[in-house]
Protein backbone atom coordinates (compact mmCIF):
# COMPACT_ATOMS: atom_id res chain seq x y z
CA UNK A 1 0.00 0.00 0.00
CA UNK A 2 1.32 3.61 -0.82
CA UNK A 3 1.95 6.48 1.33
CA UNK A 4 -0.44 8.35 -0.29
CA UNK A 5 -3.75 6.12 0.76
CA UNK A 6 -2.26 5.57 4.33
CA UNK A 7 -2.33 9.21 4.95
CA UNK A 8 -5.75 9.79 4.30
CA UNK A 9 -6.86 6.79 6.68
CA UNK A 10 -4.74 7.61 9.29
CA UNK A 11 -6.44 11.81 9.16
CA UNK A 12 -9.60 10.02 9.11
CA UNK A 13 -9.15 7.94 12.44
CA UNK A 14 -7.62 11.23 14.38
CA UNK A 15 -10.79 13.22 12.81
CA UNK A 16 -13.19 10.44 14.23
CA UNK A 17 -11.29 10.45 17.74
CA UNK A 18 -11.61 14.09 18.41
CA UNK A 19 -15.14 14.62 17.41
CA UNK A 20 -15.96 11.49 19.24
CA UNK A 21 -14.02 12.93 22.03
CA UNK A 22 -15.54 16.29 21.85
CA UNK A 23 -18.86 14.51 21.64
CA UNK A 24 -17.89 12.62 25.38
CA UNK A 25 -16.81 15.74 26.42
CA UNK A 26 -19.96 17.57 26.13
CA UNK A 27 -21.81 14.82 27.12
CA UNK A 28 -20.35 14.82 30.30
CA UNK A 29 -20.19 18.55 30.79
CA UNK A 30 -24.37 18.15 29.60
CA UNK A 31 -24.86 15.99 32.64
CA UNK A 32 -22.62 18.26 34.90
CA UNK A 33 -23.97 20.91 34.09
CA UNK A 34 -27.89 19.70 33.83
CA UNK A 35 -28.13 16.33 34.89
CA UNK A 36 -26.75 16.27 38.08
CA UNK A 37 -28.97 19.37 38.58
CA UNK A 38 -32.08 18.37 37.53
CA UNK A 39 -31.09 15.08 39.91
CA UNK A 40 -29.88 17.47 42.71
CA UNK A 41 -33.63 18.81 42.18
CA UNK A 42 -35.29 15.78 41.96
CA UNK A 43 -33.94 14.82 45.62
CA UNK A 44 -34.93 18.26 46.82
CA UNK A 45 -38.43 17.54 45.61
CA UNK A 46 -38.62 13.97 46.45
CA UNK A 47 -37.60 15.49 50.50
CA UNK A 48 -40.54 17.92 49.94
CA UNK A 49 -42.95 14.72 49.05
CA UNK A 50 -42.00 12.49 52.16
CA UNK A 51 -42.81 15.77 54.53
CA UNK A 52 -46.13 16.21 52.55
CA UNK A 53 -46.89 12.75 53.31
CA UNK A 54 -46.04 13.01 56.84
CA UNK A 55 -47.94 16.04 57.15
CA UNK A 56 -51.44 14.38 55.72
CA UNK A 57 -51.10 10.94 57.23
CA UNK A 58 -50.86 13.00 60.74
CA UNK A 59 -53.66 15.31 59.86
CA UNK A 60 -56.04 11.92 58.97
CA UNK A 61 -54.86 10.30 62.37
CA UNK A 62 -56.76 12.63 63.96
CA UNK A 63 -59.89 9.98 63.29
CA UNK A 64 -59.36 8.13 66.52
CA UNK A 65 -59.51 11.40 68.41
CA UNK A 66 -63.49 11.98 66.93
CA UNK A 67 -64.73 9.46 69.26
CA UNK A 68 -63.71 11.40 72.72
CA UNK A 69 -66.01 13.66 71.37
CA UNK A 70 -65.03 17.41 72.78
CA UNK A 71 -61.91 15.82 74.55
CA UNK A 72 -60.39 14.92 71.40
CA UNK A 73 -60.21 18.84 70.24
CA UNK A 74 -57.14 19.80 71.97
CA UNK A 75 -55.71 16.53 70.36
CA UNK A 76 -56.51 17.62 66.95
CA UNK A 77 -55.54 20.74 66.77
CA UNK A 78 -52.21 19.60 67.97
CA UNK A 79 -51.52 17.31 65.41
CA UNK A 80 -53.20 19.90 62.64
CA UNK A 81 -50.49 22.39 63.93
CA UNK A 82 -47.84 19.75 63.64
CA UNK A 83 -49.11 18.88 60.21
CA UNK A 84 -48.94 22.54 59.07
CA UNK A 85 -45.07 22.92 60.03
CA UNK A 86 -44.61 19.98 58.56
CA UNK A 87 -45.99 21.73 55.01
CA UNK A 88 -43.86 24.85 56.42
CA UNK A 89 -40.86 22.59 55.98
CA UNK A 90 -42.17 21.62 52.44
CA UNK A 91 -42.53 25.46 51.26
CA UNK A 92 -38.97 26.07 52.55
CA UNK A 93 -37.58 23.25 50.31
CA UNK A 94 -39.23 24.13 47.20
CA UNK A 95 -39.72 27.40 46.97
CA UNK A 96 -35.40 28.48 46.63
CA UNK A 97 -35.54 25.50 44.13
CA UNK A 98 -34.74 26.30 40.18
CA UNK A 99 -36.67 23.80 38.47
CA UNK A 100 -35.19 22.71 34.91
CA UNK A 101 -37.72 23.97 31.91
CA UNK A 102 -39.23 21.18 31.11
CA UNK A 103 -40.32 21.20 35.07
CA UNK A 104 -41.57 24.80 35.56
CA UNK A 105 -45.08 24.18 35.40
CA UNK A 106 -45.05 20.99 37.98
CA UNK A 107 -42.97 23.05 40.34
CA UNK A 108 -45.64 25.78 40.34
CA UNK A 109 -48.28 23.01 40.82
CA UNK A 110 -46.56 21.53 43.45
CA UNK A 111 -45.76 24.94 45.50
CA UNK A 112 -49.20 25.94 44.67
CA UNK A 113 -50.75 22.39 45.85
CA UNK A 114 -48.68 22.67 49.43
CA UNK A 115 -49.73 26.25 49.88
CA UNK A 116 -53.65 25.23 49.60
CA UNK A 117 -52.62 22.07 51.93
CA UNK A 118 -51.89 24.52 54.67
CA UNK A 119 -54.98 26.69 54.36
CA UNK A 120 -56.58 23.85 54.45
CA UNK A 121 -54.97 22.63 57.79
CA UNK A 122 -54.97 26.52 59.04
CA UNK A 123 -58.85 26.69 58.15
CA UNK A 124 -59.67 23.28 59.86
CA UNK A 125 -57.56 24.89 63.35
CA UNK A 126 -59.32 28.31 63.30
CA UNK A 127 -62.82 25.88 62.80
CA UNK A 128 -61.63 24.32 66.01
CA UNK A 129 -61.29 27.48 68.08
CA UNK A 130 -64.54 28.94 66.98
CA UNK A 131 -66.84 25.68 66.70
CA UNK A 132 -69.87 27.62 68.52
CA UNK A 133 -69.34 30.84 66.49
CA UNK A 134 -72.45 30.90 64.24
CA UNK A 135 -70.45 30.97 60.88
CA UNK A 136 -69.43 27.95 61.35
CA UNK A 137 -71.09 26.10 58.64
CA UNK A 138 -68.78 28.45 56.47
CA UNK A 139 -65.99 28.04 57.79
CA UNK A 140 -66.61 24.12 56.97
CA UNK A 141 -67.55 24.49 53.68
CA UNK A 142 -64.48 26.41 52.96
CA UNK A 143 -62.46 23.20 54.09
CA UNK A 144 -63.71 21.53 50.75
CA UNK A 145 -62.68 24.41 48.85
CA UNK A 146 -59.03 24.04 49.80
CA UNK A 147 -59.38 20.67 49.64
CA UNK A 148 -60.06 20.60 45.97
CA UNK A 149 -57.60 22.77 45.11
CA UNK A 150 -55.36 21.17 47.03
CA UNK A 151 -55.97 17.41 45.24
CA UNK A 152 -55.92 19.32 41.74
CA UNK A 153 -52.82 20.44 42.21
CA UNK A 154 -51.03 17.58 43.63
CA UNK A 155 -52.53 15.64 40.37
CA UNK A 156 -51.13 17.93 37.81
CA UNK A 157 -47.78 17.65 39.54
CA UNK A 158 -47.57 13.78 39.95
CA UNK A 159 -45.51 11.88 38.05
CA UNK A 160 -44.38 8.10 38.58
CA UNK A 161 -41.13 8.77 40.09
CA UNK A 162 -42.49 12.06 42.45
CA UNK A 163 -45.92 10.70 43.77
CA UNK A 164 -47.79 12.93 46.73
CA UNK A 165 -50.21 10.40 47.88
CA UNK A 166 -53.84 11.19 48.02
CA UNK A 167 -55.65 8.58 50.07
CA UNK A 168 -59.40 7.78 50.52
CA UNK A 169 -58.84 9.01 54.39
CA UNK A 170 -57.32 12.38 53.51
CA UNK A 171 -60.19 13.23 50.41
CA UNK A 172 -62.65 12.27 53.54
CA UNK A 173 -60.85 15.18 55.37
CA UNK A 174 -63.95 17.74 55.36
CA UNK A 175 -66.52 15.56 55.55
CA UNK A 176 -65.03 14.24 59.02
CA UNK A 177 -64.12 17.23 60.25
CA UNK A 178 -67.27 18.68 59.54
CA UNK A 179 -69.38 15.76 61.41
CA UNK A 180 -67.07 15.86 64.14
CA UNK A 181 -68.12 19.83 64.77
CA UNK A 182 -71.32 19.54 64.18
CA UNK A 183 -71.57 16.43 67.04
CA UNK A 184 -69.88 17.85 69.38
CA UNK A 185 -72.04 21.68 68.72
CA UNK A 186 -75.16 19.56 68.97
CA UNK A 187 -73.86 17.77 72.19
CA UNK A 188 -73.07 21.08 74.00
CA UNK A 189 -76.17 22.40 73.09
CA UNK A 190 -78.19 19.47 74.61
CA UNK A 191 -75.65 19.80 77.65
CA UNK A 192 -76.71 23.38 77.82
CA UNK A 193 -80.38 22.48 77.62
CA UNK A 194 -80.01 20.23 80.55
CA UNK A 195 -77.87 22.48 82.66
CA UNK A 196 -80.51 25.22 82.20
CA UNK A 197 -83.13 22.71 83.27
CA UNK A 198 -80.99 22.03 86.37
CA UNK A 199 -80.45 25.62 87.10
CA UNK A 200 -84.01 26.35 86.88
CA UNK A 201 -85.40 23.91 89.17
CA UNK A 202 -82.18 24.77 91.64
CA UNK A 203 -83.80 28.05 91.71
CA UNK A 204 -87.49 26.65 92.13
CA UNK A 205 -85.79 24.84 95.13
CA UNK A 206 -84.17 27.91 97.05
CA UNK A 207 -87.64 30.06 96.32
CA UNK A 208 -89.88 27.38 97.54
CA UNK A 209 -86.97 26.98 100.67
CA UNK A 210 -87.25 30.92 101.08
CA UNK A 211 -90.99 30.01 101.44
CA UNK A 212 -90.64 28.01 104.53
CA UNK A 213 -88.47 30.33 106.10
CA UNK A 214 -90.87 33.55 105.37
CA UNK A 215 -93.35 30.47 106.96
CA UNK A 216 -91.33 30.13 110.04
CA UNK A 217 -90.66 33.57 110.45
CA UNK A 218 -94.44 34.59 110.98
CA UNK A 219 -94.71 31.49 113.41
CA UNK A 220 -91.93 32.94 115.85
CA UNK A 221 -93.51 36.62 115.14
CA UNK A 222 -96.77 34.93 116.70
CA UNK A 223 -95.30 33.41 119.32
CA UNK A 224 -93.15 36.42 120.25
CA UNK A 225 -96.43 38.22 119.74
CA UNK A 226 -98.12 35.95 122.36
CA UNK A 227 -95.47 35.76 124.91
CA UNK A 228 -95.62 39.80 125.27
CA UNK A 229 -99.62 39.15 125.67
CA UNK A 230 -100.28 41.12 122.67
CA UNK A 231 -101.92 38.24 120.96
CA UNK A 232 -104.24 35.77 122.51
CA UNK A 233 -103.61 31.50 122.10
CA UNK A 234 -106.56 31.38 120.41
CA UNK A 235 -105.13 33.24 117.75
CA UNK A 236 -101.52 31.83 117.32
CA UNK A 237 -103.51 28.76 117.11
CA UNK A 238 -105.66 30.53 114.13
CA UNK A 239 -102.14 31.66 112.93
CA UNK A 240 -100.28 28.01 113.01
CA UNK A 241 -103.21 26.56 111.24
CA UNK A 242 -102.66 29.12 108.46
CA UNK A 243 -99.04 28.98 108.42
CA UNK A 244 -99.72 24.91 108.20
CA UNK A 245 -101.92 24.99 105.24
CA UNK A 246 -99.40 27.75 103.38
CA UNK A 247 -96.95 25.36 104.74
CA UNK A 248 -98.79 22.41 102.81
CA UNK A 249 -99.05 24.22 99.78
CA UNK A 250 -95.24 24.36 99.25
CA UNK A 251 -94.75 21.30 99.64
CA UNK A 252 -97.43 19.67 97.07
CA UNK A 253 -95.96 22.49 94.87
CA UNK A 254 -92.27 21.23 94.94
CA UNK A 255 -93.70 17.32 94.85
CA UNK A 256 -95.55 18.35 91.53
CA UNK A 257 -92.06 20.07 90.04
CA UNK A 258 -90.49 17.79 87.27
CA UNK A 259 -86.90 17.09 88.40
CA UNK A 260 -83.49 16.63 86.46
CA UNK A 261 -82.53 12.99 87.20
CA UNK A 262 -79.73 13.90 88.99
CA UNK A 263 -81.28 16.03 91.14
CA UNK A 264 -84.36 14.06 92.58
CA UNK A 265 -82.47 14.08 95.86
CA UNK A 266 -82.77 17.34 95.98
CA UNK A 267 -86.19 17.13 95.82
CA UNK A 268 -86.94 14.27 98.34
CA UNK A 269 -84.86 15.96 100.75
CA UNK A 270 -87.02 19.46 100.24
CA UNK A 271 -90.21 17.60 100.50
CA UNK A 272 -89.06 15.66 103.81
CA UNK A 273 -87.57 19.29 105.72
CA UNK A 274 -91.02 20.64 104.74
CA UNK A 275 -92.77 17.58 106.68
CA UNK A 276 -91.08 18.22 109.30
CA UNK A 277 -91.19 21.55 109.77
CA UNK A 278 -95.14 20.45 109.22
CA UNK A 279 -94.38 18.16 112.28
CA UNK A 280 -92.80 20.80 114.19
CA UNK A 281 -96.23 22.95 113.91
CA UNK A 282 -98.61 20.36 114.66
CA UNK A 283 -96.88 19.38 117.66
CA UNK A 284 -96.62 22.95 118.83
CA UNK A 285 -100.22 23.29 118.06
CA UNK A 286 -101.37 20.48 119.81
CA UNK A 287 -99.35 20.83 122.89
CA UNK A 288 -100.45 24.78 123.14
CA UNK A 289 -104.14 23.54 122.66
CA UNK A 290 -103.91 20.53 125.65
CA UNK A 291 -101.96 22.87 127.79
CA UNK A 292 -103.29 22.91 131.45
CA UNK A 293 -101.12 26.31 131.40
CA UNK A 294 -103.40 29.65 131.90
CA UNK A 295 -101.03 32.33 131.52
CA UNK A 296 -100.00 32.82 127.56
CA UNK A 297 -95.94 32.79 128.71
CA UNK A 298 -96.23 30.01 130.35
CA UNK A 299 -98.40 28.00 127.54
CA UNK A 300 -96.21 29.11 125.02
CA UNK A 301 -92.73 28.44 126.85
CA UNK A 302 -93.86 24.77 127.51
CA UNK A 303 -95.27 24.05 124.63
CA UNK A 304 -91.87 25.03 122.94
CA UNK A 305 -89.79 22.72 125.13
CA UNK A 306 -92.39 20.06 123.89
CA UNK A 307 -91.82 20.46 119.84
CA UNK A 308 -88.03 21.69 120.32
CA UNK A 309 -87.14 18.33 119.33
CA UNK A 310 -89.21 18.21 116.24
CA UNK A 311 -87.64 22.15 115.43
CA UNK A 312 -84.27 20.88 115.64
CA UNK A 313 -84.70 18.13 113.20
CA UNK A 314 -85.81 20.63 111.31
CA UNK A 315 -83.14 22.77 111.05
CA UNK A 316 -80.57 19.79 110.55
CA UNK A 317 -82.68 18.84 107.40
CA UNK A 318 -82.52 22.49 106.50
CA UNK A 319 -79.02 22.53 106.84
CA UNK A 320 -78.79 19.70 104.92
CA UNK A 321 -80.50 20.77 102.31
CA UNK A 322 -78.52 24.09 101.94
CA UNK A 323 -75.36 22.67 101.84
CA UNK A 324 -76.97 20.04 98.89
CA UNK A 325 -77.93 23.09 96.82
CA UNK A 326 -74.15 24.61 97.22
CA UNK A 327 -73.18 21.16 96.05
CA UNK A 328 -75.25 21.01 92.93
CA UNK A 329 -74.71 24.53 92.31
CA UNK A 330 -70.67 24.07 91.84
CA UNK A 331 -71.13 21.17 89.77
CA UNK A 332 -72.50 23.53 87.04
CA UNK A 333 -70.02 26.21 87.32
Amino acid sequence: MSNSNILPTFKNKIILSVILFIIIITGVIYYLMYGSSEAKYNRSVNKAISLINNSNEKATSTYSYIEDGKEGLDKIKKALETSKKDLDSAVNIVKPLTPPDKLKLKHSNLLNGINSNKLLYIQSIASLDNYTSDTINSSTSTLYKYLSSTVGYYENFNAKKNKILLSKKFLDYPDKLTIYLSNIRKNESTLSAETNAKIVFLNDIKTNLNMINSIGSNVEKDITLTKNRKMSTKQLMISLSSNKNDLSSVIDKVDNLSSPNDLNELKTLFISTGVLYEDYLNTLRSSIESSKETDNISIVNSSINISSEKLKLFKTSEDNLLSLITEKEDSFR
